[in-house]
């Protein structure tokens, strides 16, 4: 629908992009769908990434009545985090034209896991901000983290 929508709306060689989950509460799993948009991730209670959320399609906007591909089945453990990320976080620049880039991200999440996803959100915006040394911000800086606590059976 939204895609359809979407094909008739944009101009030529325009498209949008988007990752969708859904998580089931009570077999603590998660599928995914994404459709051109940034990779998610999942990291473990560690720290390290266990699973790169990739485009499963490609972005909205360019086929009538296509049907999107999602991921298999996904299991999670406690401990886990879902981190959702616009390129606006990876691709911040400094002054110097560096990239914040996603691993310096998925190490900021992992080392503030301890902190409540808002508070984890919330930092990570001032992190990308102060990288940016004053810059402009020229995207969206978007995050979405979840953190998987157990099981609600």
């Amino acid at each position: 629908m939204v895609n359809n929508a979407l094909v008739s709306d944009l101009e030529q060689g325009r498209y949008a992009t988007l990752i969708f989950c859904r998580l089931d509460l009570s077999s603590g799993t998660l599928v995914y769908a994404n459709a051109g948009h940034t990779p998610g991730y999942i990291l473990d209670s560690g720290g390290a990434t266990k699973r790169i959320l990739e485009s499963t399609d490609l972005p909205l906007g360019f086929l009538p009545d296509h049907k999107f591909a999602y991921g298999d089945p996904i299991n999670l453990q406690a401990g886990e985090i879902l981190a959702l990320l616009t390129d606006g976080i990876t691709d911040a620049e400094k002054p110097d034209q560096s990239w914040f880039g996603i691993e310096p991200a998925l190490e900021f999440i992992h080392a503030h896991r301890q902190e409540s996803a808002q508070e984890i959100v919330n930092k990570l915006f001032k992190e990308v901000r102060d990288f940016s040394d004053g810059l402009p911000q020229v995207d969206d800086i978007t995050a979405v983290i979840c953190k998987v606590t157990g099981r609600g059976k």
